[in-house]
């Protein structure tokens, strides 16, 4: 049996989107007042989940995650602060 990658694609599908070369990268700072859903977007955005307000804590310091697109057959990287 094929080993799959945790998105449920086969194996070498994946390690070959690991190594595409990437186009670019950019570099993205999300700022805003408290409270407001910073957090919940990042999330949302990179790991396509969502926690409702009574389960999403203030994030104390600062967060971080990458994400990667490819739009028209091109990899980008994007660092969201």
């Amino acid at each position: 049996m094929d080993k799959q990658a945790k998105d449920g694609t086969p194996a070498a599908e994946a390690q070959q989107k690991v190594n595409k070369e990437v186009a670019a990268t950019f570099k993205l700072l999300m700022i805003g007042d408290s409270g407001v859903g910073k957090s919940s977007i990042l999330l949302r955005f990179t790991n396509d989940e969502f926690l409702p307000p009574e389960e999403a804590a203030p994030t104390i310091g600062v967060d971080f995650k990458v994400k990667y697109i490819e739009p028209d057959d091109k990899r980008y990287k994007l660092t969201i602060w």
